[in-house]
Order: structure tokens, then C-alpha cells, then sequence
């Protein structure tokens, strides 16, 4: 229990009921060492006045049939004659022998018995050694825990994060050192808040196909190989893996059409009051400035795309622009295709299905398209 006494905060509600509960099962001996079973001495064990009948009876039996043996020898010859017989042994070589032989199966006995013991006590000693190792390493896990989550997660707004890939990369590092489900379920509750798309807004990315960017995606996929073998069933690392990919595809679509920096902005930082909006890209097309943004949806979301309205409509006047372009990889449903009701709703909102297969021109297409349906509906 001093061990536990060592586990920080996350670990101090667990760690205790654990230890309280293997002491509990190793002094109960519901735990036995694995080897062959013999059914028979486990339930002799179990009935010790079966085990002392048993030996009673055969030391009786022992004893009657040595009087019979005797019985047997003294009809056979004279009582004078066995006792020659038995004064010439005793003298003889052939007894100093048998002496020599009884005294070493006593002296063999006698070291085993104390191998046995010398290895119950090892084992017992190893065992409790394992133990502890598994105990320390246990509230070293929790420690790192605590260490990271402070980090990634802080309590103070004030406090500095993590560089991403960095925190991603101690995440991924934290559930493959798990030993245990429920700390791999912890990983997976830090994981689902940190990675929420919620969480990156007014957040600063790396620009696209820069270092921390490539770094960036290298952690997501070594952090969702490594959800591979967890059964908490987290989706935060898959999805953040699939938006950041989309996102970079619909990076290198808008560069292959349109020229970077007079045309084009990438992850601009507004600041509207005392807010920050970063959004994916600003493009001027045709002397008109729109607000870009990427969404990796695999179904399309009515209130993320009632958000990026919300969220980027007060940027609208900080940049001069006049509309927002959501690009998903989500079909786009009917009410929100030009002519439904939530499209005439929010006319500062267009929407563009499109996929990385789909290629550049078809983005550039599907966002001339949108921008000339709300021209002609106004």
C-alpha cells in the first residue's frame, strides 16, 4: 500500500482497490502455480482424515506382515542359527555397506528436502518481486499520465501547450505502454477530447505540406495503428487521421489551380473582438473574397455545418469577404442544395461535395458553380 501511496491524482481512485484486491486473492489461494494437477492429492488435501486413515492402516499393515516374516524365518531354521547368521553379517563387509547406502539415502532425502524449501522460498520471493516491478511500473504509467494529460490539456488557459505531433506521439507512446484496458480506455477518453474538432478552433495549424504538418499526420498514423489493438473504441484518432488527409488534398487541388498568395491564403489568423478564427483559406476569384473551409465528413452534419456559419460570418467583415464555401467529402443533403430551404436560410453558406479522387478541376468547378447559383438567386 506504500506504493500506491506514490500514484498521482488519476491513479489514486484505482491503484488502491487493485492492490487491496490481488492480496486479497493470493491470501485466499485462489491462485495456484500452473503445473500438473493431480486430482487425487487435491482431494486427499482436502480430507486429512482420510490421508491419516490411509497411513494408519498401511503402518499396521507393515507391521503385521514383519511378524509373519519372522514367524516364517524362525520355523524355517533354529534360532541358533540365525543368530550366527546374523553375529557374522553384522562383522562382515556387506553391513558396513548397507549402513554406508542407508546413511546416504537419509543424507539424499534429507538435501532434498531443503532444495524444496531453498525453492519455495525463491519462487515466493520472485513472485513478490514481479509483483512489485508490476506495481511500480503501474504507478510510473499513471505519473506519465497525469504528466501528459497537464500538458495537452492544461487547466490554466494561460499555460503553453504541447506542439501537436508531440502530444500525439506521447499519447500513442502511453497506450502502448498500457498493460491494462481501463488504461487504455483512459488514453482513449484523453485522446477523444484532445482531437475533438472543436478543440482546434482559433488553434494555429502548420501550414500545409510543411515539417510539422508531415509530422503531424506521421503521429495520427502511428497513434491509430497503435488503437489497433485497444478495444476502448475511440473514433477521435481516425477521424483526425481522415480531416487532416482531406485537408491536404483539398491544400494541393486549390494550389494546382490557383496562385498561392495573391489569389490564395492558407490558415489565416483573424481575430474578431476577442476571438480568433483560423480559417482552412481565403481565395479571391473574380474580384470576390471567400472563406474556405475543409470537412472530412463521412455524413454530412447539420449542426457542424450550422457552426462554421455561426463561427466565420463574423469574420466575414474583418477580410471583406462575402461568402463561406464548406468543401466536404459528405453527400450534400437536398435541403441544403441550392434551391432548399436551409440554402435560401443561410445564402452567406455554399456548400461543395467534393473528393480527393475527384481531382482539381471538379473542385474548382463545383466552387463556380456555387458561387453562380447565389448570384443568380439574389
Amino acid at each position: 500500500m506504500q506504493q500506491s501511496q506514490a500514484i498521482t491524482r488519476p491513479a489514486a481512485r484505482i491503484l488502491p482497490n487493485v492492490v487491496e484486491t490481488s492480496v486479497k486473492i493470493e491470501a485466499s489461494g485462489l491462485i495456484r502455480p500452473v503445473g500438473k494437477h493431480n486430482p487425487w492429492a487435491s482431494w486427499l488435501k482436502a480430507h486429512p482424515w482420510v490421508r491419516r486413515t490411509i497411513i494408519t492402516f498401511g503402518f499396521v499393515l507393515s507391521v503385521l506382515l514383519g511378524v509373519q516374516v519372522v514367524v516364517l524365518l524362525l520355523a524355517w531354521k533354529h534360532v541358533e542359527v540365525w543368530v550366527s547368521f546374523m553375529r557374522d553379517f553384522v562383522t562382515s563387509p556387506a553391513m558396513a555397506g548397507m549402513a554406508a547406502l542407508i546413511a546416504a539415502i537419509i543424507g539424499a532425502r534429507s538435501l532434498k528436502r531443503q532444495l524444496d524449501q531453498t525453492k519455495r522460498q525463491a519462487d515466493h520471493t520472485q513472485a513478490e518481486a514481479v509483483h512489485a516491478r508490476a506495481m511500480d511500473a503501474e504507478a510510473s504509467w499513471w505519473e506519465k499520465f497525469e504528466w501528459v494529460t497537464d500538458r495537452i490539456l492544461p487547466k490554466d488557459p494561460k499555460q503553453e501547450k504541447l506542439a501537436k505531433p508531440l502530444a500525439i506521439g506521447l499519447l500513442t507512446s502511453l497506450l502502448n505502454m498500457a498493460t491494462a484496458e481501463f488504461q487504455r480506455g483512459a488514453v482513449d477518453g484523453v485522446i477523444e477530447h484532445y482531437l475533438a474538432p472543436e478543440n482546434d478552433e482559433g488553434q494555429q495549424k502548420p501550414g500545409p505540406s510543411s515539417k510539422d504538418y508531415d509530422a503531424e499526420l506521421r503521429a495520427l498514423r502511428s497513434l491509430v495503428d497503435a488503437r489497433k489493438n485497444s478495444a476502448a473504441g475511440s473514433s477521435a484518432a481516425e477521424g483526425a487521421l481522415r480531416a487532416s488527409m482531406y485537408e491536404q488534398s483539398a491544400f494541393d487541388a486549390l494550389q494546382s489551380v490557383w496562385q498561392l498568395g495573391n489569389e490564395l491564403q492558407f490558415l489565416p489568423r483573424l481575430r474578431v473582438g476577442e476571438r480568433h478564427f483560423i480559417p482552412d483559406a481565403i481565395l479571391n476569384l473574380d474580384g470576390r473574397r471567400m472563406i474556405l473551409e475543409f470537412k472530412a465528413w463521412t455524413k454530412f452534419q447539420h449542426s457542424g455545418a450550422d457552426r462554421v456559419l455561426d463561427m466565420f460570418s463574423r469574420a466575414l467583415p474583418v477580410v471583406d469577404a462575402d461568402r463561406i464555401i464548406l468543401i466536404t467529402s459528405a453527400p450534400i443533403p437536398p435541403e441544403y442544395a441550392p434551391g432548399g430551404f436551409r440554402a435560401n436560410r443561410f445564402e452567406n453558406l455554399l456548400l461543395v461535395h467534393w473528393l480527393p479522387e475527384d481531382g482539381s478541376a471538379a473542385l474548382e468547378d463545383g466552387i463556380r458553380r456555387a458561387l453562380s447559383w447565389s448570384d443568380n438567386a439574389k
